[in-house]
């Protein structure tokens, strides 16, 4: 098991106001996940606060260090933002430029990118923040089938859990 953590609740450009609870909250996770489900803190990797930059190396990171018997738990606390007009969330790095500009977003598309080029056997990732249901497809469907499941489990999964 494995884990990347990334909460951001300050901000080095003035677009963007800080938040109260993002660290807190990684630095909780970082806790349950060591005392209720036995991760050592070698296998979690904790983002607090990071540039665009540190971002697109801690995925890096986890495509070389990661197998495909891993399961992978990755988690974002931070602002998003869905400019109307392109269909696509961005999730802001703490060193993001103005929101007109774009400048050192992270995309959906580019998140979702670097989690499918990790080769992991299950991937969870749970992302808490402004616009992030912009992760998922717009449509779902139900499956009832309980054979379904069971064959779906001995597959690789990447899941997803947005809030915000």
């Amino acid at each position: 098991y494995k884990a990347l953590l990334i909460g951001i609740d300050k901000y080095t450009t003035p677009y963007w106001q800080d938040l109260e609870n993002p660290v807190r909250d990684v630095r909780r996770l970082n806790a349950i996940l060591q005392t209720d489900y036995g991760l050592a803190q070698k296998d979690i990797l904790i983002l607090e606060n990071p540039a665009f930059d540190d971002i697109i190396a801690a995925f890096q990171s986890l495509k070389q260090s990661v197998n495909p018997d891993t399961s992978l738990f990755i988690y974002y606390a931070g602002h998003g933002y869905y400019p109307t007009d392109e269909k696509e969330g961005y999730w802001i790095p703490g060193d993001a430029g103005e929101p007109n500009s774009l400048r050192l977003f992270l995309s959906t598309s580019t998140v979702l990118s670097k989690v499918n080029a990790i080769k992991s056997r299950h991937t969870l990732l749970i992302a808490d923040s402004c616009f992030s249901g912009s992760l998922i497809r717009k449509t779902r469907s139900a499956v009832v089938n309980s054979r379904y499941y069971r064959e779906l489990s001995q597959k690789k999964s990447r899941q997803i859990i947005t809030s915000g």
